[in-house]
């Protein structure tokens, strides 16, 4: 037995049985110490009844249960009595975020399956955890109250909400199925000449009928094509921002942006500002290598586990700028061909200007600041992009004005 087992019901009656005992030996009052033991005998009975062992298992149906901000996820649990005799009807206390949900749970027959439907409500861009979840016994006199954890967790995962936006393919970016550079190759797609064999090169490119006509070996000469390599930016510095509306404007920005360029099959890096202070607010995906603890880079396999990732973003203090972020963007993308940097609108266009130089002459940067209600603009000063958004929506707009002045 456990002192935590016992409720504020069962220690009145424990104190109340120790003082009838106590009271009825020492005054020879026969009927006091019999009160006693019959509430000595009850408290032995319902500790009797709840040390006996769990046996219903729970489990939840799934590990990830995705949702759009303003709605609610259904969460079913199966519950099951594999033991030799039902179960009982008794309560689950489930954590769902920060709280805990009690639920009900009837009786349960032997061998049988049943189902229960917990409704999560997700009113904003999160990740709520959930479970593990502990099966509540009491006795029938409400004296204890044993919890026993169960095995097994899951998580709702709110995702943010994203624009339907043009293919990435033309405007911004036009190189998605390889562009020819003027980097010259003895191996790739784009022929460009021919010239002498010298040792070392591979044999496998000798041009046997230009050999022939001139009577030395001649080697294929290659243009290097590049496949377009995207790199999302997003800042999640408090002072960058107006409010927390801006912020949320900001993180849907950048989701649309990398799910429309995972599903038009582009690489993606998708990197997150992250606080150098041990224990800030900061909750974020993997570190990025050589990167220390101020930048994050989130897993871009599929558009449903970078939303995954992205769900989890928060503002963050202390962290670095971006003229400080992008230098470190830029050492570990180095073969990207176009930049998106999302951010607020506290964050200044020299500020923004300044933070697009460490990427070379080759990489296209396109800066979007996101103040909300503002009249949407697209300005070009040289290899850079900067635009401003007031709405969702106006993503797509710009990206299909960009396309279509192309």
């Amino acid at each position: 037995m456990s002192f935590r087992w016992v409720t504020v019901t069962g220690w009145v009656v424990w104190s109340v049985t120790v003082a009838c005992l106590l009271a009825g030996i020492s005054l020879a009052w026969r009927e006091v110490v019999m009160l006693g033991v019959a509430l000595a005998l009850v408290s032995l009975l319902g500790l009797t009844v709840l040390r006996r062992r769990t046996l219903l298992a729970v489990a939840f149906d799934a590990e990830v249960y995705r949702v759009l901000p303003g709605s609610a996820a259904q969460v079913r649990l199966r519950l099951v009595s594999p033991a030799r005799r039902a179960t009982s009807a008794t309560d689950l206390d489930i954590p769902v975020g920060a709280r805990t949900v009690t639920e009900r749970v009837p009786r349960v027959n032997v061998g049988a399956v049943h189902e229960t439907m917990l409704t999560v409500e997700a009113p904003r861009r999160t990740v709520i955890p959930l479970g593990p979840i502990s099966v509540v016994r009491r006795d029938p006199f409400g004296l204890y109250r044993r919890s026993v954890a169960l095995p097994g967790t899951a998580k709702v995962v709110v995702h943010p909400t994203t624009a339907t936006l043009p293919p990435l393919s033309a405007g911004f970016v036009r190189d998605l199925e390889g562009e020819a550079s003027r980097d010259l190759t003895d191996s790739d797609l784009s022929f460009h000449a021919l010239r002498e064999y010298v040792p070392g090169d591979d044999r496998r490119h000798i041009h046997w009928k230009s050999s022939a006509k001139t009577g030395r070996f001649m080697i294929r000469q290659y243009e290097q094509t590049r496949r377009s390599r995207m790199l999302i930016l997003l800042d999640t510095r408090l002072e960058a921002y107006a409010d927390d509306a801006e912020f949320e404007l900001a993180v849907s920005t950048a989701a649309s942006l990398g799910v429309r360029a995972l599903r038009d099959s582009r690489d993606v890096m998708f990197v997150v500002s992250r606080s150098s202070v041990s224990g800030a607010p900061v909750r974020t995906g993997r570190s990025a290598p050589a990167s220390g603890e101020t930048m994050s880079v989130l897993t871009s396999v599929s558009p449903a586990r970078l939303l995954d990732e992205i769900a989890g973003i928060v503002l963050t203090t202390n962290s670095l700028p971006l003229v400080g972020l992008t230098p470190l963007a830029a050492n570990v993308a180095a073969d990207v061909s176009v930049v998106f940097a999302v951010t607020g609108s506290v964050a200044g266009v020299p500020e923004i200007e300044q933070a697009s130089l460490p990427f070379g002459a080759g990489v296209e940067v396109v800066a979007l600041r996101c103040a909300v209600e503002s009249a949407p603009r697209l300005r070009t000063s040289g290899r850079l992009t900067l635009g401003t958004i007031g709405r969702l929506d106006d993503l797509t707009k710009l990206l299909s004005r960009n396309r279509a002045t192309a």
